[in-house]
């Protein structure tokens, strides 16, 4: 069951002046949000507009914890040491929350202001490696 973690960030984003957010949760709908970001930065580009895409990795969080599908203590425990072994994150440990948002506080700085059309993966080296362990 989802946490809504995307409609809230998504609103979050709005708030601030945002204008579009994209979401993807699973492999494909990653592969289409990657591809949406690199066919919305050339289009916008001419409007002077940048378009990124922020690709969090398991992210360290409580939210693992709640809803229909949350961890007991123990279940969690097992759940974070799985994902902080360097065949799953090969830096060693899950993304922090704040790791996220500094990354996208930057895309959305002057000091970023010739990066767009690129998909920024805040995950420890996640993406480079194969499936996830089994907990």
């Amino acid at each position: 069951a989802s946490a809504g973690l995307g409609e809230a960030i998504a609103l979050e984003f709005a708030k601030q002046g945002a204008n579009l957010m994209l979401c993807g949760r699973d492999k494909t709908r990653l592969d289409k949000v990657i591809a949406q970001c690199g066919q919305a930065a050339t289009y916008l580009a001419p409007k002077g507009i940048r378009v990124n895409s922020v690709n969090p990795g398991s992210v360290r969080t409580l939210l693992y914890r709640r809803g229909e599908e949350a961890l007991g203590d123990a279940d969690f425990d097992k759940f974070t040491k799985a994902m902080s072994s360097p065949t799953a994150h090969p830096l060693g440990r899950m993304v922090e929350a704040s790791e996220v948002a500094d990354s996208v506080v930057f895309l959305a700085s002057q000091r970023a202001s010739f990066i767009t059309g690129q998909s920024i993966f805040v995950d420890g080296g996640r993406h480079c490696v194969a499936p996830i362990p089994k907990v």
